[in-house]
């Protein structure tokens, strides 16, 4: 679900729907913001093979894009798009980065999704 986030507020924005695939898929989200600091955290971290950045938490792309047009008109909304998609929901196993590495993400989806929310009223 690339750029989920930034093309639905810049649809809402503009008045329109936001339509996709992935409407019932479930994913694991983490803010870009805290995808960044882990990976400093990892990279000054005393600790070799494989970690998981993710949040550990699942969540319905239809629930992102439901609490995302609560902040404009409401008139807009997402909704599904042909098919849907089959990938499976995938969530990441954090114990390595809360225990090992010692991160713990800031930016929660509710604050993530009112930033871009506040963003895309005055920036598109």
């Amino acid at each position: 679900v690339h750029k989920l986030i930034p093309s639905a507020v810049l649809a809402f924005s503009k008045g329109k729907n936001f339509e996709t695939a992935a409407y019932h898929r479930t994913l694991d989200y983490l803010d870009v913001r805290d995808v960044a600091s882990a990976l400093v955290k990892i990279l000054t971290a005393d600790f070799c093979g494989y970690i998981n950045v993710s949040s550990g938490k699942a969540v319905v792309v239809s629930d992102i894009l439901d609490k995302l047009a609560s902040f404009f008109s409401s008139d807009v909304h997402g909704k599904q798009n042909g098919e849907g998609c089959s990938t499976p929901c995938i969530v990441g196993d954090t114990t390595i980065l809360r225990n090992i590495i010692k991160f713990e993400h800031k930016h929660d989806l509710e604050e993530t999704i009112r930033w871009y929310a506040t963003m895309g009223k005055y920036n598109y």
